[in-house]
C-alpha cells in the first residue's frame, strides 16, 4: 500500500459511559501489517504489528477503535503525519479471538472475540494450592461490565461468568473466571 491509498471502510468507536463501544462515525483507512519475531499469541492480542493511515481527524485518536467488518483494531497511538494535518499515522493492535455471544442478565446479546484458556491456575483457597479453572479473555469495547451468572457462548459451548480475574482488567482486555454449567 502507498500513503494515501485509504481503501478500507472502518467504523470509528469509543467507549461510552457503561465501557461498551459507541459507533462515531465512518472512516477510510489503508492498513499494513508488519510480521513479528513475537512468540504465538497468548490471548486476545495479535502479535502482529499494524500501520494504518487516515486523513486528519481530531477525533482519531489513541484509546478509540477501529471496527472492519468482523475485525477490531485498538488504536494505540495517531501521529499527524506531516505535521500539516493532512494524514495521519495510526499504531494498531488487532484484538483476535474466536467468534461468541455474551449474554447478560439485562439487555441484548453482544457480539464478540473471546479467548478461552483451559487449566489456568488460580490459587486456591485449601493450603494455598491452585485450583484448574477456565480463563476467558474479552475485549471491554465489547462486553462492558460482566457479572456473575451471565453466560457466553462460544460455538456450541456455553459458559457462565463466575467472576472477574484478580488484576485480569487493563482497560482494553477484562479476564474472567467461566465454567461450563
Amino acid at each position: 500500500m502507498r500513503i494515501g491509498e485509504l481503501n478500507t471502510r472502518a467504523e470509528l468507536l469509543a467507549q461510552g459511559p457503561d465501557l461498551l463501544g459507541q459507533v462515531l462515525r465512518g472512516v477510510w483507512v489503508g492498513l499494513t501489517g508488519r510480521d513479528t519475531d513475537d512468540p504465538p499469541q497468548a490471548g486476545l492480542r495479535s502479535p502482529t504489528a499494524y500501520t494504518g493511515w487516515a486523513r486528519y481527524a481530531v477525533d482519531l485518536v489513541g484509546g478509540r477503535y477501529l471496527r472492519i467488518g468482523p475485525r477490531l483494531l485498538r488504536i494505540d497511538a495517531a501521529v499527524d503525519h506531516d505535521s500539516r494535518r493532512t494524514l495521519q499515522r495510526l499504531s494498531l493492535t488487532e484484538l483476535v479471538g474466536e467468534p461468541a455471544v455474551y449474554r447478560p442478565a439485562a439487555g441484548d446479546d453482544r457480539p464478540t472475540r473471546v479467548f478461552v484458556q483451559a487449566d489456568a491456575p488460580q490459587p486456591g483457597s485449601v493450603m494455598r494450592r491452585p485450583e484448574y479453572r477456565l480463563r476467558a479473555d474479552l475485549p471491554v469495547v465489547e462486553v462492558g461490565r460482566p457479572q456473575a451468572g451471565e453466560q457466553l457462548l462460544v460455538g456450541a459451548t456455553t459458559y457462565v461468568v463466575v467472576g472477574p480475574v484478580e488484576g485480569g482488567d487493563d482497560g482494553i482486555v477484562r479476564s474472567l473466571w467461566v465454567r461450563t454449567p
